[in-house]
């Protein structure tokens, strides 16, 4: 008995060169959130946005001179199904711990940053926090716990560096 939730799946192959081929697809396919099912073919749950995302990945490798085939599935054993649904959320909470980790660096060694530093730093880390949020809304998860650690940089600048925060803030398109 399946879940009767539906899958978008990739099925694709790439040349053995130029390396950074496989490279882009990894990371491409990572930012997504998507999970192996197996060698050469990535999985993501059956949403519009999943479907774009991996068509136009598709598209890209095909341009770099590989094959790929989007497909939608089902699973027919419900264990099978969970397995899948286990890895997505390891994945996810794995991400969210290397999160939490580079925002603690942040706060530890935001010190030693000029403003300009800070800014960078604070717009890689939005960065990874948006592909987070993503990733979790795909799987219909919320993504309220991963804020935590945005307020934290943002309240340790506000102690730190004063105008630079509302600066920050203002290009962010936040308020507290």
């Amino acid at each position: 008995m399946a879940y009767n939730r539906k899958w978008i799946a990739m099925s694709y192959t790439l040349p053995i060169e130029p390396s950074k081929a496989r490279v882009y697809v990894w990371r491409k396919l990572r930012e997504f959130g998507a999970q192996s099912l197996r060698q050469g073919v990535a999985l993501l749950p059956a949403q519009e946005r999943c479907q774009r995302d991996l068509e136009r990945l598709s598209q890209r490798i095909r341009a770099m001179g590989g094959q790929a085939v989007l497909f939608e599935m089902a699973f027919l054993d419900a264990q099978q199904e969970k397995a899948m649904l286990d890895s997505f959320e390891k994945q996810s909470q794995e991400d969210y711990e290397e999160f939490g980790e580079h925002v603690q660096q942040f706060l530890s060694n935001m010190a030693q940053y000029n403003q300009t530093q800070r800014l960078r730093r604070l717009r890689s880390l939005e960065r990874e926090y948006q592909r987070l949020v993503q990733q979790r809304q795909t799987l219909g998860q919320p993504a309220a716990q991963l804020e935590n650690g945005l307020h934290q940089i943002w309240d340790s600048l506000s102690r730190e560096a004063g105008q630079a925060t509302d600066l920050i803030k203002k290009w962010m398109g936040l308020r507290s």
